[in-house]
C-alpha cells in the first residue's frame, strides 16, 4: 500500500480559507457599523478622566447643538438601555465612569468644563439616571456656571441624602443653570418637592403604551422636548 506523504503544498488552502474568513468578517462588520445611525468612540480624551473610562456615541449627520455628559458606573452598560436611545434621538452622548459618591466629582466637574470648551460649538448638558447618578448630576450642575452647561436633568432623584455633598437640597439652592426633574411615577412625590425650589422645572415621565418601548427612548424624547424649546438660565 502506497503511503501519501503529506508536505506544506497541501495545507495551504487552509490559510487560504482562514484569510478569507477573517476579511469577509471585517467587511461585514464594516458595512453594519456604516448601516448604523451613529459611530461610537470608545477613550474619548479628558485631562481629567483616563481615557479608558470614558464611551461616546455620535449621531450620523446629527446637527443637534447639545452634547449629553452621563456619570455612570460602567459606560458598557449603558449602550443599549440609554446611549444608544440618546444617540438616536439626535444627540451625541458621552458616558464617563464616575464610581457612586463624591470622591470624584472634582474630576467629573474638571471634565464637563473641558467638553464645554471644546471646538463645535455644543452646549453640555448633564444627565442623571436613576438615584445614585441623578445626586451626582445635581452635585455636578452646583459646580457649573451658565456658560459651561445649558442644564441638568436628574431621573428619579430623592429628596434628601445623608451627605450634604450630594444632598439634592443643598445642591439645587447653590444651581445657576436650568435644573429638569423627570420621574416615574413612584418617585413623584419627592420630585415635587423639589420642583418648588426656583429654577426647577418637573416632569412626570409616560408610561408607554408600547411594553417595547425603552426609558431611553422615552427620556430621549422628553430632552428632545425640552431643550427644543429652549432652556432659559435659571433664576
Amino acid at each position: 500500500r502506497r503511503r501519501i506523504r503529506w508536505t506544506h503544498r497541501h495545507f495551504w488552502p487552509a490559510p487560504a480559507l482562514a484569510a478569507g474568513i477573517c476579511v469577509g468578517i471585517l467587511i461585514g462588520g464594516a458595512c453594519v457599523n456604516a448601516a448604523l445611525p451613529f459611530s461610537w468612540e470608545s477613550g474619548t480624551t479628558f485631562r481629567a478622566i483616563d481615557a479608558g473610562r470614558t464611551l461616546t456615541l455620535h449621531p450620523r449627520g446629527g446637527k443637534n447643538a447639545f452634547h449629553v455628559f452621563l456619570p455612570v458606573p460602567r459606560p458598557d452598560e449603558v449602550v443599549r438601555p440609554l446611549l444608544r436611545p440618546l444617540a438616536l434621538a439626535g444627540f451625541t452622548v458621552t458616558a464617563v465612569e464616575i464610581p457612586p459618591g463624591f470622591d470624584e466629582l472634582d474630576r467629573a466637574a474638571a471634565a464637563v468644563r473641558e467638553l464645554s470648551a471644546a471646538p463645535g460649538g455644543r452646549r453640555t448638558v448633564l444627565l442623571g439616571v436613576g438615584e445614585q447618578q441623578a445626586i451626582q448630576a445635581l452635585a455636578l450642575a452646583a459646580r457649573m456656571a451658565p456658560e459651561e452647561a445649558a442644564g441638568v436633568v436628574a431621573v428619579d432623584t430623592p429628596c434628601t441624602w445623608p451627605f450634604e455633598e450630594l444632598s439634592p437640597e443643598v445642591n439645587l439652592v447653590k444651581c445657576r443653570i436650568p435644573v429638569l426633574l423627570l420621574c416615574h411615577a413612584e418617585t413623584e412625590a419627592d420630585s415635587r418637592k423639589l420642583g418648588a425650589m426656583p429654577g426647577v422645572s418637573v416632569l412626570v415621565l409616560p408610561s408607554p403604551e408600547d411594553r417595547r418601548v425603552t426609558d431611553g427612548e422615552v427620556i430621549g424624547t422628553c430632552l428632545q422636548q425640552t431643550l427644543n424649546g429652549g432652556w432659559k438660565h435659571a433664576d
